[in-house]
């Protein structure tokens, strides 16, 4: 398989003042790139919506692109979304959380904002959620003896590390990507996951983890014991971000607490409530709450770039 694939088919949509020629025409730089990655066998081209620009030097963020994440052995179904400009551009990819059907339809909100932003998002549908083929992991979890599932969890999430560092392997080899400033985050077993990404580097400029491991600090011992030994060896600037009203603000105490004793590059922060739940302060928050985490965030990632 092709370790890329980009969409060729168009879907008109209305677009109100544009004329019919301008919703037909890609910016001259990703047409280059993309011929560029075809010439070299880099790419191949699978069908599926593509993004309409204007002829102009600026052109309107994309409609989402689905892709096929390929890697040495299995490969994940994902979506794209690109940014206004030419690149290269940062880069995040953003980790779903345990959820077996995750979408754009929850995760979007941060997806664009971080487009808007000027980054290119990759979100990665992991071995058995969303599209991509596999045995979704809580089936296995749930059928097991409650004395065996915290080593299963912990078993699980190294599996799907795996499938976040071959989308992390994917994204930087896209053209208009630039690969040293590819960013990883994500929510709640997303954010776990990112953790441990960040513990292997690969080629990571920075990691935000929001809500991690809230739901499973207490009661999995083992769980704990795995995140608190990642953080210590972590190879990349972690960021750990959760809300006050979130299920248990532990995790990013206890976490913030180890990196320091290691003396690891970080920032941690527990942010006011949102909302009135935990779930609201813990998917939401990750998921609606921009207002309070994205200064942040983009201060934090600018840092590291050199920006």
């Amino acid at each position: 398989a092709s370790p890329l694939m980009f969409p060729l088919r168009y879907e008109p949509e209305p677009l109100i003042g544009w004329s019919t020629m301008d919703r037909f025409v890609l910016p001259l730089s990703l047409v280059v790139s993309l011929v560029a990655a075809l010439a070299s066998g880099a790419c191949t081209l699978s069908e599926s919506r593509a993004p309409t620009s204007r002829r102009s030097s600026t052109r309107r963020p994309s409609t989402p692109l689905a892709v096929t994440i390929a890697g040495e052995r299995h490969s994940l179904s994902g979506e794209l979304l690109l940014p206004e400009g030419f690149g290269p551009f940062p880069a995040l990819i953003y980790n779903h959380g345990s959820e077996r059907h995750p979408s754009l339809k929850w995760l979007g909100k941060t997806a664009r904002w971080f487009q808007r932003q000027g980054f290119v998002v990759l979100i990665p549908y992991r071995r058995g959620h969303a599209t991509t083929p596999g045995a979704y992991f809580m089936d296995r979890i749930r059928s097991l003896p409650l004395d065996e599932r915290d080593s299963a969890f912990v078993e699980a999430f190294e599996g799907q590390t795996d499938d976040v560092l071959q989308a992390v392997e994917w994204l930087a080899r896209v053209p208009f990507v630039d690969p040293k400033r590819v960013v990883v985050g994500g929510c709640s077993v997303g954010g776990i996951l990112t953790i441990l990404a960040a513990e292997r580097g690969a080629g990571i400029l920075a990691a935000l983890a929001f809500a991690s491991a809230s739901m499973l600090w207490h009661g999995h011992p083992e769980v704990r014991r795995r995140l608190l030994a990642a953080v210590q060896q972590s190879k990349v600037p972690l960021f750990l971000l959760q809300a006050e009203n979130d299920f248990d603000t532990t995790p990013t105490r206890a976490l913030d607490a180890a990196l320091t004793a290691a003396g690891k590059p970080h920032r941690s922060q527990v942010y006011p409530r949102f909302g009135t739940s935990a779930m609201a302060g813990h998917a939401g928050f990750c998921n609606r709450a921009q207002a309070l985490w994205g200064p942040d965030v983009l201060a934090f990632i600018a840092r590291l770039a050199g920006d």
